[in-house]
Parts: structure tokens; sequence; C-alpha cells
């Protein structure tokens, strides 16, 4: 009895990602920004990138993560319906870039000035979509346990390390893996600028292992 228990367990384990692979997925719901902070966040891409910095891709529009995790698929019309409830009420937000901040785990932002707004959108979003998502198959690492012991408990609720109160809205510039040297260049290079713009709708996409993306495949405009 206990062998055929432990042998349903291996292959239980052993079929769950392609199981998760084909019921879920990584859905990135962002800010769509206008103009001048588009131009703004891509320039300072540029600039990185004359110091020999790989930045991440400026083909896609600059945006501000929402909510980030791994959704059940078959939930996604109620997900973009929720969304939509969002974008036919809210007027368009006016944001401002504030500084660049190099992240415990090494990535680097651009990060925005506090907005009531953005946060009460996320805290909303967050509370209303969380039980959508796709339940983890395993405990998070003893490594990250050790990272970001005050965040385990949002994690498991939420599927994300980055959300209330350790929400911070941002435009994610280097990844970890090429922000090496991120920190003498910030230091010498401040952000001085005041660059002042709207976040006009939110969008959704299906993000990689790094939360990066290739599209946008659905989204709507603020028209409150």
């Amino acid at each position: 009895m206990m062998r055929s228990i432990l042998i349903k367990a291996v292959i239980s384990s052993l079929l769950m990602p392609l199981v998760d692979a084909f019921s879920a997925e990584k859905l990135n719901i962002h800010f769509l920004v206008s103009d001048p902070i588009q131009l703004a966040v891509n320039q300072a891409k540029s600039q990185l990138q004359v110091k020999g910095f790989q930045t991440i891709s400026s083909n896609l529009r600059p945006h501000i993560t929402i909510y980030m995790t791994r959704f059940q698929k078959k939930k996604r019309a109620d997900i973009t319906g929720y969304i939509e409830s969002i974008c036919k009420n809210q007027k368009p937000i006016q944001i401002t870039i504030s500084h660049w901040k190099l992240t415990k785990d090494g990535w680097l932002f651009l990060e925005t000035k506090p907005n009531a707004s953005v946060d009460r959108i996320h805290l909303d979003m967050i509370n209303a979509l969380h039980g959508f998502r796709s339940p983890y198959s395993k405990s998070p690492s003893q490594q990250l346990k050790d990272k970001f012991p005050n965040r385990i408990k949002g994690l498991m609720k939420y599927g994300s390390l980055w959300v209330h109160p350790y929400y911070e809205p941002h435009f994610s510039i280097l990844t970890s893996k090429n922000s090496a040297g991120a920190d003498r260049y910030i230091a010498a290079n401040p952000w001085t600028k005041t660059v002042t713009g709207t976040l006009t709708g939110i969008a959704i996409a299906v993000a990689n292992a790094e939360g990066q993306f290739g599209k946008v495949q659905w989204q709507c405009s603020f028209r409150g």
C-alpha cells in the first residue's frame, strides 16, 4: 500500500508541470503609459546601452505591472471582464518618474512617485483576481524564504512577491543577469529630470519566466 502511494506521488509530481502548462498561463497585467513616459524610459535605456549594458527590450511600450502571476486559462474571460469594469469608470492617471532603484535581487528599475490611484487599483485587483490564479504545486525554495522572509505569506496567497505592502510601481530597465556595474552608473547619473505623463489603460500579456513579454494580447483604455 505504502509503495503504491509513493509511486502515485512520484507520477503526480512528474505530470504536474505538463498539466500546468496546458491549464495555466503567466499573465502580466499592466498599465499602459502615455508618450512622454514612453520616450523618457526608452531614452534611459539608450543611455545605458551606450555604456555597454544590455537593457530590457525597447521594442515594446514601457509599462507598469499591476499584478503578475500564473492564472488558470479558463478564467481569462473573468479576468478581462473585471479589468473592463475598472477601465470604464477610471480617468487617466497622472504619474511622474522619480528615481532609479537597484533592487535587493539585482534588477534596475525606474520608479514613479507615490500615487494613491495606482495603489488602489493594485490592491483592488490582487484581492479580486487572486482566486483565479493557479495554485503552487510546491513550496517556495529555502533560498527564496531566506531572501524575502516577509513576503512569503503574500507569495502563497497572491502568487507574487511584488504585492501590497511591497508593491513598487516601476519600469524595468535591467534584469539581474545584466546589472553588474549598475550601482556605479546610477550613483554617477542620478535621475534629476521631471517627467510627467499619464497611465492611459490596462493591458494583458503572456509573460516569460522573467516577467517579460513580446506583445499585448488584450487591452482597454480608461474612459471614466
